[in-house]
């Protein structure tokens, strides 16, 4: 589901902790039980980098592989599994320009941010 970020107090603060310079106005919502935490590293002009939550505002690390393949990054990706709560967004850098944030919670968590699956 794409949502408009204005219209989504709650969200839109979120992000702007989250990815302070991110300026685009839509984002992506996803309901999942779990994410792979992949493309940390540059490949062709892409970047992925995720940021974790939770509702109260507790930022939760996240580890995920940052090297390519031929520079000994040949860890698998890390499978991140979600809690009630919990929010991780990805966001970064595809083919050179600003990637649009994808959102990535349970349905719960989804529905306490105001995000409900139309």
């Amino acid at each position: 589901m794409i949502v408009t970020i204005k219209q989504h107090p709650a969200l839109a603060t979120f992000l702007r902790r989250a990815f302070p310079a991110y300026r685009k106005h839509k984002a992506i919502v996803n309901t999942c039980e779990t994410i792979a935490l992949t493309g940390g590293y540059w490949d062709g002009g892409s970047r992925t980098t995720y940021f974790a939550a939770t509702l109260e505002g507790q930022e939760v690390p996240l580890r995920y592989n940052t090297a390519p393949a031929h520079f000994n990054g040949n860890a698998p990706d890390r499978l991140v599994i979600l809690e009630p709560g919990l929010v991780v967004l990805s966001a970064g850098t595809f083919c050179g320009k600003p990637a649009t944030v994808g959102i990535h919670a349970l349905p719960e968590t989804l529905a306490q941010l105001g995000l409900t699956q139309e």
